[in-house]
């Protein structure tokens, strides 16, 4: 899936799965619940499902390390030195300009360095990173729009403060673990775990 279909359908399974959710489960039904709401996301979206298969995220999730998970896939090493660099942009909280632009650069050397079947992988995974930093970041009436879906969080505090580089990370390495599926369930995961 390329371009604009998928970032499209990133942002609608993330309202649809924070939408859908109307408490927060057990720790440990975390995951099949999530799997499920993606699953009929893609039957919603008429997109073929794909069975997620997630690395284990920590007890705390402030403890989770991208850089581990991106070292658990298959891919080369050049894949992944480029996938850890997309990491090390969202964490330098750079503007949306300034962070497009390291995108840019990246999918360059990508280009250049990665085959063709790894070079589509990142290519997606840049796509999404762009799409995400745009949703999180999105505000109506001062008030930011991911908030506006996620009912189940009303009265609900977080067990810290979000640690937003990890929200865009976990929504651009995600499909690494599971294609376009992926991109949503870590990410949901990730944020039904912050409460």
């Amino acid at each position: 899936m390329k371009g604009n279909n998928l970032g499209r359908m990133h942002n609608d399974g993330i309202i649809y799965g924070l939408n859908a959710l109307h408490e927060i489960p057990s720790p440990q039904d975390i995951p099949s619940t999530v799997e499920s709401l993606v699953r009929e996301f893609s039957e919603k979206y008429d997109v073929p499902f794909e069975p997620l298969n997630l690395p284990e995220f920590p007890e705390n999730i402030n403890d989770l390390n991208l850089d581990e998970w991106v070292d658990q896939t298959s891919f080369s090493t050049e894949f992944k030195n480029l996938a850890k660099g997309t990491l090390d942009v969202l964490e330098r909280e750079l503007s949306i300009v300034e962070s497009f632009q390291e995108f840019d650069r990246l999918l360059g050397q990508a280009e250049s360095t990665l085959n063709e079947s790894e070079f589509y992988v990142f290519d997606d995974h840049i796509y999404v990173a762009k799409r995400s930093m745009e949703f999180w970041k999105a505000e109506v009436d001062e008030t930011q729009v991911w908030q506006l879906h996620a009912s189940f969080l009303d009265g609900r505090s977080a067990r810290g403060p979000t640690n937003w580089w990890k929200v865009l990370g976990c929504d651009c390495v995600g499909g690494f673990f599971g294609g376009p599926d992926g991109y949503i369930g870590v990410l949901l995961i990730f944020i039904i775990m912050q409460y």
